[in-house]
């Protein structure tokens, strides 16, 4: 079963692990299992930090849209443009979401622990800015969920140095 490659390897893997977990057996994971158990976990965690960076991209991009005023009628944010202009959320976003996906690219735990928090915060600042100003809005439950998400990254990553 061991000498097969490709996705049929991993497959076998992945089944054999989902039979012991299954039976709730209590051997001990042979090393194979046991290194591709920790690959596929590492390749999860990592997945949620690149859409953290991806989502401050993008929406950073479209704040800094030159076409249209983005935060102009939209009541959930009449107390988010009275704080800053639009230009200056579009602009941190975009440089924080940059940040984040260069430390993911180049393996800098520390730095990636760094814009965990920050993009935290930024999003933490937008939620409760846009439930001073639409308490009714979805907009909060997304911004604050986007908050909670790197926020847990942050964690995940506290012990790194």
């Amino acid at each position: 079963m061991w000498r097969q490659t490709g996705w049929a390897r991993k497959e076998a893997l992945m089944m054999a692990l989902l039979h012991a977990l299954w039976r709730q057996e209590t051997r001990p994971l042979a090393e194979e299992e046991a290194s591709f158990l920790v690959r596929l976990l590492g390749r999860a965690v990592l997945y949620p930090e690149w859409h953290n960076a991806v989502i401050a991209i993008l929406w950073g991009l479209w704040v800094l849209n030159p076409w249209a005023d983005a935060f102009a009628n939209a009541p959930a944010f009449t107390i988010t443009i009275r704080v800053a202009p639009e230009w200056m959320y579009g602009t941190v976003a975009l440089g924080l979401g940059m940040s984040k996906a260069f430390a993911l690219g180049s393996h800098r735990p520390f730095l990636r622990k760094q814009v965990a928090l920050l993009l935290a915060l930024f999003w933490f600042s937008i939620s409760i800015l846009v439930a001073l100003s639409f308490p009714a809005s979805v907009a909060v439950v997304v911004y604050f969920g986007y908050a909670g998400s790197c926020a847990l990254a942050y964690l995940r990553l506290a012990g790194d140095k």
